[in-house]
């Protein structure tokens, strides 16, 4: 084997792995925001009738609790994704530039990049991904007021709350700064 071949081997390696790691992502994804459904129902029983039904110290606590766990559930995803785009950008980018190199191509080989991007997914999965940050930052926002209003304006329900509100908005600029990668990534290339 020459060292082109071999190269040729290497560079197929290489956009395997890319290729593999991105076909990862979903299923991670639907295991990572499977937590809001049982964030849902945690939820509801702490509002029903057997759960206590009214605003105690107890909810409150779940409240915040329940929001800063959703908090890590949309960072572990951000973090996740944006290793995903990683490996996209990086399998559309370099090894492209080195598969159309090794092969004598006039243009790039690998093309899903530049097909999404002009395709008529790229619409319902932008708008998808608003709506999962609109939804999360809505019902944290809810958590956080319920939370107040169940601490009864207490002084130490400062700190709680406090840390709440900064880990949302952290969380917040944290998906605003993924959707800013995903435009970049996916914004056609070639």
């Amino acid at each position: 084997m020459d060292n082109a071949e071999k190269y040729f081997e290497l560079l197929l390696s290489e956009k395997k792995l890319a290729d593999s790691m991105v076909g990862a992502y979903a299923d991670l994804s639907l295991k990572v925001f499977g937590m809001f459904g049982a964030g849902g129902v945690l939820l509801g029983w702490l509002l029903s009738k057997e759960g206590g039904g009214h605003l105690t110290t107890s909810v409150g606590v779940a409240c915040v609790a329940l929001a800063l766990a959703s908090c890590g559930i949309v960072a572990q995803a951000v973090a996740t994704y944006s290793l995903t785009l990683g490996y996209i950008e990086y399998r559309h980018g370099y090894l492209n530039d080195a598969f159309k190199d090794l092969l004598n191509r006039p243009d790039f080989p690998i093309q899903a990049v530049k097909r999404w991007a002009n395709g008529a997914a790229r619409t319902p999965t932008t708008l998808a991904s608003a709506l999962i940050a609109a939804l999360h930052l809505v019902c944290c926002i809810a958590l956080l007021v319920m939370a107040a209003f169940s601490f009864q304006w207490r002084p130490w329900a400062l700190v709680p709350l406090s840390i709440g509100w900064v880990v949302l908005a952290v969380t917040v600029v944290t998906e605003l700064t993924l959707f800013n990668a995903m435009k970049t990534v996916f914004s056609g290339g070639r």
